[in-house]
């Protein structure tokens, strides 16, 4: 059965690198704007005319003001040359504005050059607030249609300060998430990522409208609470302390640290992230790429933390869990609640390491 998952994880992966690399990386033209000089043909394929992320379009420049012969070493030097790229990105995301008020013609342009806004994105941060107003998501609340971020924000409860989102595989994937628990519970919106363009996205795109991006899989998340909800936090924070260091006890470095959740309501636990590293899935993205650099995943890959919920039957009920000497194996109760982590290390797009599997043996 492990032999079955392991080959289906790596064709799945197989196949997410074949249409990153066709996409991006594959020897097509880079655009489709012709260059002309007072209606006299200059060349086709000016990557200055256009940025890359804009190659899909196909059109004529005639220009009365460049000299007739100008070279590609002079285009890349000229400023009229520039005046007119800006002029064309700035015409293009006009055009796709207009597109975006009939739902059902953007939702068709939206299939086919998605990646391609993402992508322009990541790379042109003059434009980035534009492109952000192009961007659609399927969300816990948008059922099967798409929704922009600005009718998120429009649908945000008033306590609810910060835009969420969780990326993963697939739809399927992410809706069924430990992680989104404590959103649904307040009924907070959550975007779902699924593409693995997105991580690269969100990482240029920190906040919309005043908004903060935040990811449900990484720390550093903080709902707003009142007074009795802090009270209680800091009580069962309290409590389960014992609990919490003899869990990092039995795991030792395979962990950075345990801790109480409260992003969390009916799941025993989550494995989350360092909130400026890689996310799980895109730790998984990265291991998939043959090219990898090797010298970025030593510091981009953080330790994950195990956050537990104290609210589980999974749980011992009080903070009396026995602390075990050198030789000494883990009580019954604690060895109960090592082997849920398997879950939720699938639930947080990571795939359980080998090494750890007899630590959560009861």
């Amino acid at each position: 059965m492990a032999e079955q998952e392991t080959f289906r994880f790596q064709a799945e992966i197989s196949q997410l690198m074949s249409l990153i690399i066709n996409t991006f990386y594959s020897n097509k033209k880079l655009n489709n704007i012709k260059l002309y000089v007072r209606r006299v043909f200059i060349m086709d394929n000016c990557e200055e005319l256009i940025p890359e992320y804009l190659g899909f379009l196909k059109g004529i420049v005639d220009s009365e003001d460049l000299p007739l012969n100008i070279s590609r070493e002079m285009l890349q030097q000229n400023k009229i040359l520039k005046v007119i790229r800006k002029n064309l990105v700035k015409k293009a995301l006009e055009l796709f504005n207009e597109l975006a008020e009939n739902k059902e013609d953007y939702a068709k342009f939206y299939e086919h050059f998605s990646k391609n806004i993402k992508l322009g994105i990541h790379e042109d941060s003059a434009n980035r607030a534009k492109l952000a107003e192009l961007l659609r998501y399927h969300s816990t609340k948008s059922g099967e249609e798409m929704t922009s971020l600005k009718d998120y924000v429009t649908r945000m409860p008033e306590k609810q300060k910060d835009i969420y989102f969780i990326t993963g595989e697939s739809k399927k994937a992410v809706e069924n998430s430990p992680f989104l628990e404590e959103c649904k519970k307040r009924g907070y919106e959550v975007l779902y990522m699924v593409e693995p363009i997105d991580e690269y996205c969100v990482q240029q795109l920190k906040e919309y409208e005043g908004k903060k991006l935040v990811s449900l899989t990484k720390e550093g998340i903080q709902f707003e609470e009142d007074e009795d909800e802090q009270k209680r936090r800091e009580e069962e924070k309290a409590a389960f302390e014992p609990l919490c260091k003899l869990i990092k006890e039995v795991l030792g470095d395979k962990v950075e640290k345990v801790v109480v959740s409260h992003r969390i309501v009916d799941s025993p636990c989550v494995l989350v992230t360092g909130e400026y590293g890689w996310s799980a899935n895109m730790e998984r993205i990265m291991k998939a790429q043959a090219l990898r650099d090797s010298s970025m995943s030593g510091y981009m890959m953080s330790k994950k933390t195990m956050e537990i919920n104290p609210r589980t039957p999974s749980c011992p009920s009080s903070a009396a869990s026995p602390t075990p000497t050198a030789p000494t194996r883990p009580s019954r109760t604690s060895s109960t609640c090592f082997s849920t982590p398997p879950s939720s290390l699938l639930a947080s797009a990571s795939r359980t390491p080998p090494s750890m599997l007899p630590a959560f043996s009861a």
